[in-house]
C-alpha cells in the first residue's frame, strides 16, 4: 500500500514539472531579466507570456542614462506599483494593468505614445 501512494505521489510531481515552460529576456538599462513563463499546454504558455506587454527599456526617457533598475513598492499601505526608475536622476515610468485582468502589465505611455517618464519628486516620498 505504502509503495502505490508514493508511485502515485512520484506520478502528480511528474504532471506538475511536465509542465510546457517558455523564458522571456526582458533588457532593463544594463539589466537583462529573465522571466519563466509555465502553463500545462502551448496555448496557456503564449497566453501567459503576453501578459508581460511592454519592450526592452534602454534608457532613461529624462536624462538618457542606462543605469536603470526594475523596482516595486508599495505606496499607502495599500497601492502596489511596479516601476522602472532611473538611479541616475530618479525619475521613473510606471507599469500598468487594467482592473479586468490585474495580472497583465504593460508600462504607461503619454498622449504621443512615448514612456510615461515622471521626474522624482522629493514630496511623494511621505504622501
Amino acid at each position: 500500500m505504502k509503495c502505490a501512494k508514493k508511485l502515485e505521489r512520484k506520478k502528480k510531481q511528474n504532471l506538475k514539472t511536465n509542465n510546457m515552460q517558455k523564458t522571456i529576456k526582458k533588457k532593463i538599462g544594463r539589466e537583462t531579466h529573465t522571466f519563466i513563463i509555465e502553463g500545462e499546454n502551448l496555448y496557456e504558455v503564449v497566453m501567459e507570456s503576453q501578459k508581460l506587454s511592454f519592450n526592452d527599456v534602454e534608457k532613461c526617457g529624462s536624462c538618457g542614462s542606462d543605469n536603470l533598475i526594475l523596482n516595486a513598492r508599495l505606496a499607502q499601505k495599500k497601492y502596489k506599483y511596479v516601476e522602472i526608475k532611473c538611479v541616475a536622476c530618479r525619475a521613473s515610468v510606471v507599469f500598468g494593468s487594467t482592473q479586468e485582468n490585474p495580472d497583465v502589465f504593460y508600462l504607461r505611455k503619454n498622449d504621443n505614445k512615448q514612456l510615461a517618464w515622471q521626474a522624482f519628486n522629493p514630496a511623494e516620498i511621505n504622501g
